[in-house]
């Protein structure tokens, strides 16, 4: 069998392991997420643009804005809620399985 390894693939491993740990009341991930998020929002809003996004979590940040937009937009940026976090988490499980398919 063939395997191949995808470098995106395993920023969205390790994404959701953020989110794991914040959604376990580990408060010391929550900055990056809202980082990633908050940059997925200003893209939606034209605030910023692909020459403008963090290079590290720049394929998550255009997937949620690009695929998921109505997520994004009802997200309390004040502060997230797990409900939030199981979302994204979620939607990015899903595509990575679609990308293993």
């Amino acid at each position: 069998m063939l395997c191949s390894y995808n470098i995106e693939d395993e920023k969205i491993n390790l994404f959701t392991i953020m989110i794991d740990n914040s959604i376990n009341g580990n408060k010391s991930y929550e900055s990056r997420i809202l980082s990633v998020l908050l940059q997925s929002k200003d893209f939606l809003d034209d605030k910023k643009d692909i020459f403008s996004i963090d290079r590290n979590y720049f394929s998550i940040i255009i997937f949620l804005a690009k695929s998921h937009p109505e997520v994004i937009k009802k997200i309390n940026f004040d502060k997230l809620s797990v409900d939030n976090l199981l979302e994204i988490k979620s939607i990015l499980a899903k595509h990575k399985q679609f990308s293993f398919s």
